[in-house]
């Protein structure tokens, strides 16, 4: 195979080709669902469709009503977690039908559960099917795609979960935030190329998504979300009640063909989460305004800074401001993962704790080891909150938490690529974790980290964000204009989508970004 694909093509972005009667597409979770209907939709308009999914009961009931498409249609058995599926599939299907023109990774499971019950294994599910099940899909049909030079599509689907959190969508959200920064990332890098990226944000779907419990993998049964058994039911009823009043399968896979027919960059399927998702602008906004003030020292803490994948700046720059910092580096934390409550048994009088990431060597797509890079930097996140994270709960006068990322956490730079995917994925989960421990005496902070800033002005932004536990610290150069251009995309979309009233548009998820403003207010004030 050629290599051509390891080096970005420069230049303008090259027009990207009709999806059209006899081009092969591959549709992961294929078999049931949103997968189903964008599967029915394109072979409706005469594609060569292989519907890839783990279940085979799924797959036979797919069969069989797919099956007046003859030869055009193909089903695999695939479990999108594991790479060496994947590429066994891949192979497959280009033997068959010469290449792959649309890869559509739809595959998801909706475990919803607090971040601070859910189990490692809990963990390791979501993300293996919702993150790594997409990196996995790329990183073994992309080169074929990009070596050809005939262009083609890319599609994922994210959630509205991956733009906005719910306080018990935690763990589901970062692997979302994730599915939608990677894409970000691809749709920048991949223009040139003539291959079109789309992103899929479905709110409520008609879907099996409230069954994904029963079919949990025993490798996976140590769950702290589950429940029993009476748990489970009651839950997946409730479930069933809502999502039948949402929106049909069927539909959104011809919204999906519509979107690709247009080369649209987002689809949604419901309009309604606009309000929630501008409340999650404003909040950053604020925190984007310009601010004279500089911290004075503050009461000496005992901090405790996490430092998932190496050394950082951020334990010095705390001492030089006079706390008592101490380390838990990549050792201790994976020492640690599968028990994190051990974490905190020897620290029971630290009062904050900070998380901070460094940044990686610069590098698009094909420069990711998405193991290193993103799967086991994330992991030691959820490792340090999960541990350390319960012990500051406990404490009558409560305890703050900041995450220090790099600032292409948010702004999904293309030319960093496993800063943007593993940041974003952690800032879903820091986003989630405030929303789960709302009310509370805990606050966690976001301090998003500038290229060029001073050690000085980081410094005072951290102190602050242990102070008085803002929801988002940013660098001066993230200005509100910035802000207004990375939303803009995701809002002039969803202002042309329908919202299905049947469906509350703000729900407990607005909580969390209206406490974000009304706390930033509250500590401009006190400054």
């Amino acid at each position: 195979m050629s290599q051509d694909w390891l080096t970005p093509h420069r230049g303008a972005p090259r027009p990207v080709r009709p999806v059209s009667p006899g081009d092969t597409a591959v549709v992961t979770g294929g078999a049931s669902g949103i997968g189903l209907g964008i599967a029915e939709a394109l072979l409706d308009r005469g594609l060569n469709v292989v519907i890839a999914d783990v279940r085979g009961d799924h797959l036979e009931h797919a069969g069989d009503r797919l099956r007046h498409h003859g030869a055009r249609l193909q089903a695999q058995r695939l479990d999108v977690s594991d790479p060496e599926q994947w590429r066994r599939v891949a192979q497959v299907v280009v033997e068959r039908f010469g290449g792959i023109d649309l890869l559509c990774l739809n595959a998801g499971i909706g475990v919803l559960g607090t971040i601070l019950r859910s189990s490692r294994a809990d963990w390791h599910w979501l993300l293996g099917v919702n993150l790594a099940g997409v990196t996995n899909g790329v990183e073994a049909v992309l080169p074929a795609m990009r070596a050809r030079g005939s262009g083609g599509r890319i599609l994922a689907t994210s959630s509205a979960g991956g733009l906005v959190v719910a306080p018990d969508g935690g763990v589901y959200s970062a692997s979302k935030f994730g599915v939608v920064a990677l894409m970000d990332c691809l749709r920048a890098e991949l223009a040139p190329d003539g291959i079109g990226v789309t992103t899929l944000y479905p709110a409520g779907v008609n879907t099996n998504i409230h069954d994904h419990e029963t079919m949990r993998p025993p490798a996976f049964a140590d769950s702290g979300v589950r429940g029993n058994d009476e748990e489970l039911h009651q839950q997946q009823e409730a479930a069933r009640r809502v999502l039948a009043r949402a929106a049909d399968p069927a539909d959104v896979g011809r919204r999906v063909l519509a979107a690709l027919d247009r080369s649209a960059s987002h689809v949604f399927t419901d309009g309604g989460i606009r309000s929630v998702l501008e409340l999650r602008r404003d909040a950053l906004r604020r925190a984007a305004a310009p601010s004279t003030h500089r911290m004075s020292l503050r009461e000496r803490q005992r901090i405790l800074v996490a430092e998932p994948d190496g050394p950082t700046a951020v334990p010095r720059l705390l001492r030089d401001l006079g706390h008592a910092a101490e380390v838990l580096d990549v050792i201790a934390i994976d020492g640690e993962a599968d028990d994190p409550a051990r974490l905190s048994a020897a620290r029971q009088d630290a009062s904050s704790v900070v998380v901070a990431l460094d940044s990686f060597a610069e590098g698009g797509i094909a420069a990711v080891d998405w193991v290193e890079q993103v799967h086991e930097r994330v992991q030691r996140c959820f490792t340090t909150l999960r541990g350390l994270v319960p012990q500051l709960v406990e404490r009558p006068e409560g305890g703050r938490v900041a995450i220090v990322l790099p600032v292409s956490a948010l702004s999904a730079d293309p030319g960093r690529c496993a800063d943007s995917v593993s940041g974003r994925t952690v800032l879903g989960l820091a986003e989630g974790l405030r929303a789960e421990l709302l009310g509370g005496g805990v606050l966690v902070s976001v301090v998003l980290a500038g290229d060029d800033e001073p050690d000085d002005a980081l410094a005072d932004r951290i102190d602050r964000a242990v102070a008085d536990g803002p929801m988002y610290s940013l660098p001066p150069s993230f200005t509100s204009a910035r802000i207004d251009e990375i939303f803009a995309p995701w809002l002039d979309e969803l202002s042309r989508t329908i919202s299905d009233v049947a469906l509350p548009p703000l729900g407990p998820q607005g909580e969390v970004y209206r406490e974000a403003a009304a706390g930033q207010q509250l500590a401009e004030k006190k400054h």
